[in-house]
């Protein structure tokens, strides 16, 4: 990625940035806070935008199953994520975060 990701704080990247590539080790995840995200797998393509996870579906795998790719100028906001009991405590923290997550997990698994 271009720019570094600012964990627990707000990061500006730049349209065009790839900000979490396949099979890249997962050291942080990121809320969507402005603009809008291509995500790309195999045999999914997709865009998605304001209020929705990057790589919090790969938290188990503990690697990236998706490429994201910035369509517009974005505004995200980092979270340090390595394994699935930074995420539990993350959603226990955050509990309103619970319903994007799962929100974005359904959609993925439809």
């Amino acid at each position: 990625m271009a720019e570094s990701l600012v964990l627990n704080g707000n990061s500006s990247i730049t349209k065009g940035t790839v900000i979490f590539e396949k099979g890249q080790p997962l050291q942080s995840t990121a809320l969507i806070l402005k603009g809008r995200v291509i995500v790309q797998g195999e045999g999914v393509r997709m865009t998605i935008g304001s209020g929705n996870f990057l790589g919090m579906c790969d938290v188990w795998k503990k690697e990236h199953s998706f490429t994201y790719v910035a369509l517009d100028d974005l505004v995200l906001f980092g979270l340090p994520m390595e394994n699935e009991k930074q995420a539990a405590l993350l959603l226990e923290q955050k509990p309103q975060y619970r319903g994007l997550f799962s929100d974005f997990a359904e959609f993925l698994l439809s």
